[in-house]
């Protein structure tokens, strides 16, 4: 089960082991450490940005599963996906534990 930190007001999930993005609850931030899905739709989620090593952020966590992901430059988007294909994206804590700024 994950442990769960608080900094700077928000919540970050520290895992010791890859958990389903499913599994995040809203206001959670992590990275994008795998997943477990066939290649047309693994394609579809990293062309919306959902790829390894993105960092995330859950903002709605019911059957359909509302992902901040967050750029490299400040930038960040909004996807919504179901929460079947969120159990098969896996995630891990971020190395530093750091929330994202502005997040």
């Amino acid at each position: 089960m994950p442990t769960l930190q608080i900094q700077d007001g928000q919540t970050v999930v520290a895992a010791k082991a890859p958990i389903s993005l499913a599994q995040l609850r809203r206001g959670q931030v992590a990275t994008v450490a795998s997943s477990d899905l066939p290649d047309a739709e693994r394609h579809l989620l990293q062309a919306m940005g959902l790829r390894d090593e993105a960092r995330v952020m859950m903002c709605s966590d019911g059957a359909m599963c509302i992902v901040r992901v967050m750029g490299h430059c400040a930038c960040a988007s909004r996807i919504g996906i179901a929460r079947a294909l969120a159990e098969r994206v896996f995630i891990a804590a971020d190395s530093d534990g750091a929330a994202a700024p502005g997040a």
